[in-house]
């Protein structure tokens, strides 16, 4: 998910580059608003962003994504995940793709809300809850001057 800022969008282009999204991954890029959406027609970016796959959508502050949820992930995708401030949940869970499924992080539970149904997941550590809180490391770092390991 690309979602922002012109700066963003040309940081990313520079991985995109020469490259093509692999089949049966999605890249949604949201601009955050006209003026970024008219920089990247302008720029040439958003040929780029199409050419390598992504669906672009219009200026907004992009859709909310406060987890993600699925039956296993990357070790390395979970790392990165975690430092980014975007929890991700290992749990096997009945949803649909327009279910509307709330997620409480410390209570170790997931609610599909459409279907009336509760699954559970381990919970997180107390650091990594903190970690979400401030919304990825970085944050968590400037506001505390250390890294919940030290």
């Amino acid at each position: 998910m690309l979602r922002g800022r012109f700066e963003d969008f040309l940081l990313a282009s520079r991985i995109m580059r020469g490259r093509k999204l692999k089949e049966g991954v999605r890249c949604i890029a949201v601009p955050a608003s006209k003026e970024v959406q008219m920089k990247l027609i302008d720029s040439g970016l958003m040929r780029s962003l199409l050419e390598f796959g992504c669906t672009v959508g219009p200026p907004t502050c992009g859709p909310c994504i406060g987890a993600v949820i699925a039956s296993s992930f990357a070790r390395i995708f979970y790392r990165n995940a975690v430092n980014v401030g975007l929890p991700v949940i290992e749990a096997e869970i009945e949803a649909d793709q327009w279910d509307i499924v709330k997620v409480y992080l410390e209570e170790g539970k997931i609610e599909n809300i459409t279907k009336s149904l509760v699954f559970t997941f381990k919970s997180f550590p107390r650091e990594i809850l903190e970690i979400f809180e401030e919304g990825g490391i970085v944050e968590y770092f400037r506001k505390r001057g250390k890294f919940p390991w030290e």
